[in-house]
């Protein structure tokens, strides 16, 4: 009845008149619910108004479409731009310190039927200019497994290929599909040449694309705790709202991470998952104050809709 009582019979009678048959209002009823789940704001907007807006965190949770992705998506590129940069020069950086004296160290490798031949004495150490050995071959079975050094990151056995990851993890690859390989030192320059024409769109790519996977997959943690945090708070938010938001919220934690990556800035990492989860909360407790956008003196189409209302005002007409 409050509802009602806020809207008058000439009121209505004027959103109405023109609408006398059943098509025109069908078509003004779509018209009306589309113009109140229009957005407010755009994804230009989102950027800047992430940090300081209740506004937006409401127009995103409760009118805008979607899980957000591709916002996510820009925005993890955008951020993830500068740290693959400095990625590339550090690899290239080795490359050029390094690169030189492991060639001269190398020597031919020859893998016929899935089997290393090399033609030098075992087992055959390569070291970088520091002296460290960075690399092992040895077809003789003599020695199995790297070294304890960290600084060995690959070794060559007669039927597999060992590199490290990581201090306690070596990845084994069979050489048994392998035939034919001759591996040189001019083929090692040819292949340096080519990894230094496409290493700055190769590094950005794969930066960006692992920064975007690590992301949706934060963003699905979050969202998901944000959903149990809207049910026990009794907001009227999907899966897919707290998505968004969990994606707006991330805003100022993706941008102060390149902010304190550029200044070289050491913060716990802890850190930005749990702004993203505080903006979060916010965001959630801005979509219940969806009421206080509306002025008191705005008819309520609502209302103006009912059909009860329509019925009753059109015998009366």
């Amino acid at each position: 009845m409050g509802a009602e009582k806020r809207i008058t019979r000439k009121q209505t009678l004027e959103f109405h008149k023109p609408f006398s048959g059943f098509p025109e209002k069908l078509v003004f009823i779509l018209l009306v619910k589309f113009a109140m789940k229009t957005k407010k704001y755009n994804i230009l907007q989102m950027p800047i108004m992430a940090f300081f807006s209740p506004r937006l965190y409401r127009d995103v949770g409760l009118n805008w479409k979607g899980a957000n992705l591709i916002y996510l998506f820009l925005l993890t590129v955008v951020c993830s731009i500068l740290p693959a940069l400095q990625y590339r020069d550090q690899i290239l950086h080795i490359l050029e310190t390094d690169a030189d004296a492991i060639l001269k160290q190398l020597p031919e490798i020859r893998i016929q039927n899935g089997i290393a031949n090399v033609s030098t004495e075992m087992p055959c150490y390569i070291n970088n200019e520091a002296g460290n050995p960075v690399a092992i071959i040895d077809t003789t079975r003599n020695v199995n497994f790297i070294d304890p050094p960290p600084s060995v990151q690959v070794m060559l056995t007669e039927t597999k290929l060992i590199v490290r990851n990581g201090p306690p993890r070596f990845n084994k690859l069979d050489l048994s599909t392998v035939n034919g390989w001759i591996i040189n030192q001019e083929q090692i320059k040819k292949w340096l040449e080519i990894f230094y024409e496409i290493a700055t769109p190769l590094i950005c790519s794969i930066c960006c694309i692992l920064a975007y996977l690590v992301a949706v997959m934060l963003m699905i943690f979050v969202a998901t705790a944000g959903r149990i945090i809207a049910g026990i708070a009794r907001r009227p938010l999907r899966f897919k709202d707290t998505m968004r938001l969990a994606v707006t919220a991330s805003t100022p934690a993706v941008t102060g991470f390149t902010t304190c990556f550029a200044y070289d800035i050491s913060i716990p990492g802890y850190i930005y998952p749990a702004v993203i989860f505080g903006y979060l909360l916010l965001a959630i407790a801005a979509c219940s104050n969806r009421e206080k956008e509306t002025p008191k003196n705005r008819t309520n189409l609502k209302a103006a809709l009912d059909p009860k209302q329509i019925a009753t005002l059109d015998e009366a007409a």
